[in-house]
């Protein structure tokens, strides 16, 4: 389910619990639990002309603004998802627009666009592979999105959900130790 999906189901008692991916300005009134951050990247393919000012994964990424790609493609989220909303938020601050080739659901997917030479795309770190035919950038701005597990305001939180999202806590933990050198 989308984030917003999740977060409505649960305002009406429908989901217990959800795992959401979002931006403080993106939570609704119901209780979230913090997981992680996350860092939203720049990827351009290693044949962009600015693609060797980049980083590897592995590596401090050196940082750039999205005004320096404002010429160029990129595959974005489909509107109404939480990352999109950041991508769009960025660009407003930059007062312009890219070209859209393509608009996913899919996280992985715009990875895939970037890696085979097609665009430009922003993602959250996690998706990001170290692969020689793509360069690593932090954005300007330093986007970032919360990783929280989301329940029903005044609602009762059951030790399994609790397991639940300890779990989650240490998968993610170990998930992006090897991204820990751009925090």
């Amino acid at each position: 389910m989308r984030v917003k999906q999740q977060q409505q189901e649960i305002s009406l008692g429908n989901l217990d619990i959800g795992f959401v991916t979002l931006q403080d300005f993106q939570k609704t009134n119901d209780k979230y639990i913090h997981i992680c951050s996350e860092d939203i990247i720049l990827a351009v393919p290693k044949a962009h002309p600015l693609s060797h000012l980049g980083g590897r994964m592995g590596e401090t990424l050196p940082e750039i603004s999205l005004d320096c790609f404002k010429d160029d493609s990129f595959a974005i989220m489909q509107k109404g998802s939480t990352l999109r909303e950041i991508y769009d938020n960025l660009i407003a601050e930059e007062d312009f627009h890219h070209h859209i080739l393509l608009e996913t659901r899919s996280g992985h997917n715009l990875y895939h666009m970037v890696a085979e030479g097609i665009c430009c795309s922003i993602f959250p770190i996690s998706y990001a592979k170290d692969n020689s035919n793509v360069s690593y950038f932090l954005i300007k701005q330093k986007p970032v999105w919360n990783v929280c597990a989301s329940y029903k305001k005044d609602s009762y939180l059951s030790l399994v959900a609790k397991d639940l999202i300890k779990i989650a806590t240490d998968y993610w933990s170990i998930k992006l130790k090897d991204f820990d050198k751009n925090g």
